[in-house]
């Protein structure tokens, strides 16, 4: 992998902070977009923090304005409880500044259960979905139709249930529209899997324009 300069929108968030970390293992360059500096524990020479809120556009220009970025990574989320958009507005604001000013590559995290992913996993993420996320995976729905409507190179990235083990494993999957249903998997996936399918992703033009569901393999 060559070494690419990164901005990385949702930067402290379980997910964000193990992009943030892993891109700078790496040997990436990266800009972190949050909205208070102090909550953002990681410090290095190749780390750039810009803070702002994701709501203001003039704070989302300057950010992807600050220096020529390869690919912009969006692991914005937020758990809400009513019908409001705030994940999909903040990334219409990312993608209109993409489109004047670039970069073309964006990937961005969503969750299984938006857009024609609806009603994939098992029962019990199923369950979840309905409900516990309904208000949550609506805001994805929107912020899903935005990305695709834009002429930027974009992945969509839709994991299932997300969990704290701090390792990457080689026998994640990853496949577009339905799964194939000779393939057993496990409807969970590490936050440090998919930070690092999301970096691998930043190097080669792999599911480009396409929205793609990451599990793990059942042994």
């Amino acid at each position: 992998m060559s070494h690419k300069t990164i901005l990385i929108f949702g930067a402290t968030g379980n997910t964000g902070i193990q992009l943030v970390s892993q891109a700078l293992e790496q040997g990436h360059n990266v800009s972190a977009f949050l909205r208070d500096s102090a909550k953002l524990e990681i410090h290095h020479d190749r780390l750039h923090v810009l803070e702002g809120d994701v709501q203001d556009k003039l704070a989302v220009e300057a950010a992807i304005t600050s220096m020529p970025f390869d690919a912009v990574i969006s692991a914005l989320g937020v758990y809400i409880r009513e019908p409001v958009t705030p994940v999909a507005d903040g990334t219409q604001n990312i993608l209109d500044i993409m489109a004047t000013h670039g970069p073309k590559r964006f990937i961005c995290i969503s969750s299984l259960g938006a857009g024609d992913s609806k009603g994939e996993g098992n029962w019990l993420a199923r369950f979840i979905q309905k409900r516990f996320l309904s208000f949550v995976l609506r805001d994805k729905d929107f912020q899903e139709r935005a990305i695709v409507k834009s002429n930027l190179d974009w992945t969509i990235i839709r994991p299932p249930q997300l969990t704290d083990d701090p390792d990457v494993h080689d026998d994640c999957l990853c496949w577009v529209g339905p799964k194939d249903k000779s393939q057993k998997v496990i409807w969970k996936v590490s936050r440090a899997d998919v930070a690092s399918e999301c970096l691998r992703l930043v190097d080669r033009p792999d599911f480009v324009r396409e929205a793609i569901t990451i599990a793990r393999a059942k042994p």
